[in-house]
């Protein structure tokens, strides 16, 4: 049987995650710290949605975050190697030879649908579809976002939300057409 590489990713990213879980992580010494913290943000911004998040834990305290009521449940902590992990396969994608510095435009006229950003301890950059992209671009682009949205699918979220419309939440979010 082939495994895809999509498989591959999600595999590679997860076994440091089980193997924390299972407490056979040697990236943490007897204290609990983190030999080398990684402080990384990775989104994914839908120009007209909200985007969505992975941060890691050096990042984001779960605690911090999940046990605060947002207005929104699109930013997930995952640990700090799973996050770098997924850091390594976007520049296997090119990320670092098509990215720009700094963060993406908050609104782009219509020309770019979707950016990904990395922030590694402060430093960002960005990387979206423009007219000019190539094949060998689109295709690694697509293959970024289809592996960042299978770790986000998969990553668990236990954000408390504001919501005063309970159940009518829903509703309302279908009548306009939302997911």
């Amino acid at each position: 049987m082939r495994t895809s590489a999509r498989s591959t990713f999600v595999f590679r990213a997860l076994l440091p995650l089980c193997a924390a879980l299972a407490g056979a992580c040697g990236s943490t010494g007897a204290d609990g710290s983190s030999s080398h913290p990684r402080e990384i943000a990775v989104g994914l911004v839908g120009y007209g949605s909200s985007p969505f998040q992975l941060v890691s834990e050096s990042h984001t305290s779960r605690v911090e975050l999940y046990s605060n009521e947002r207005k929104d449940a699109s930013t997930k902590v995952l640990n700090d190697e799973v996050m770098q992990a997924l850091v390594d396969h976007l520049d296997e994608l090119g990320f670092d030879g098509y990215a720009h510095p700094g963060s993406a435009p908050s609104q782009t006229g219509g020309a770019i649908a979707k950016a990904i950003e990395v922030d590694e301890a402060g430093q960002r950059h960005w990387w979206a579809l423009t007219a000019g992209a190539s094949a060998d671009e689109l295709k690694s682009f697509n293959l970024a976002v289809r592996d960042f949205l299978g770790l986000y699918n998969i990553a668990q979220g236990w954000q408390s939300v504001d919501n005063s419309l309970g159940g009518d939440y829903f509703d309302q979010k279908k009548a306009k057409g939302g997911d």
